[in-house]
């Protein structure tokens, strides 16, 4: 890199990750920008699997360590060690697309605009999961184009932002999960609707998600995720149902579906919200044990 120091730093936070460590790494330096313009910070959270030793192997990764247990944790120390003003995270069971960076970086030198999230694709390719990556893709762009705040939210496994942004709102809460959206539901209350892009060309492959049962249990996560953060003072709300049958009806026409695989489609996502739902009931009855 000449001494000089680069534009971006990528940060991967990793723990027992050797399924797929090697894949993402090597993804990432894949990419269609000069070598010199970008940096890779790996960071270890207590791996135990040998998954270091493989991070270790790419000679243009940074491999750091950070104790404290927690992805979130592992998130700030990377941005501690990262020497970019632009910071690009993804994670260790993600592969990004060559114009990944590249397309992140486009987007962030739009007036105004602090973060960029991207899409994310399953690990496998079958009608039933490209169904509902159009269906995602679609309410994405549907959310991060409209004016409700309360919609907006923030998953760091295909996000880019100002290092000096993320600082100032005091980078991630360290809890199990969901500190990627609190962090960008409070930028969008401090800055506006207008600091967030979504770009579906921004694309990252999770290499974990290959079948639609595993696609459901992250939707029970999510809903259990977004029921604990639902006590802090900034929170997500989630789609109501009126807005999830428009969003369906669009991904329809906008993808010019047939009969089978709007039923299908529809059958996917009635799925889906009954996954979120029932984390959502986990949630609130974790919650109440909690207290009592």
């Amino acid at each position: 890199m000449n001494g000089a120091a680069p534009r971006v730093s990528v940060l991967v936070p990793f723990l027992d990750s050797a399924a797929h460590i090697e894949r993402c790494v090597a993804a990432i330096l894949a990419q269609d920008v000069p070598a010199d313009g970008y940096e890779t910070v790996l960071i270890d959270n207590g791996s135990q699997d040998g998954s270091r030793a493989l991070a270790a192997r790419f000679a243009r990764a940074r491999v750091v360590e950070e104790l404290k247990p927690g992805a979130y944790a592992a998130r700030n120390r990377g941005v501690a060690e990262a020497r970019g003003d632009i910071l690009l995270f993804t994670d260790a069971d993600c592969a990004p697309d060559p114009a990944w960076l590249r397309h992140h970086v486009d987007a962030l030198a739009e007036p105004g605009v602090e973060v960029v999230l991207g899409a994310r694709r399953p690990g496998r390719e079958s009608t039933p999961l490209q169904l509902m990556t159009l269906y995602e893709e679609t309410k994405a762009a549907a959310i991060f184009g409209g004016a409700e705040k309360e919609l907006y939210y923030g998953y760091t496994n295909n996000m880019a932002v100002r290092k000096r942004t993320l600082q100032a709102l005091g980078g991630f809460d360290e809890v199990p999960r969901g500190a990627d959206s609190v962090f960008v539901r409070r930028l969008v209350e401090r800055e506006g609707e207008r600091a967030v892009r979504y770009r579906r060309d921004a694309v990252v492959t999770h290499l974990e998600i290959t079948t639609l049962r595993q696609w459901w249990a992250k939707h029970a996560i999510y809903g259990r995720s977004n029921q604990r953060n639902s006590r802090r003072t900034v929170t997500c709300r989630p789609m109501g149902m009126r807005k999830r049958w428009e969003t369906y009806r669009a991904a329809v026409r906008e993808h010019r579906l047939g009969f089978a695989d709007t039923a299908l489609l529809l059958a996917i996502l009635t799925c889906g919200g009954v996954s979120h739902e029932a984390g959502r009931l986990l949630g609130r009855l974790g919650s109440t044990g909690a207290r009592s």
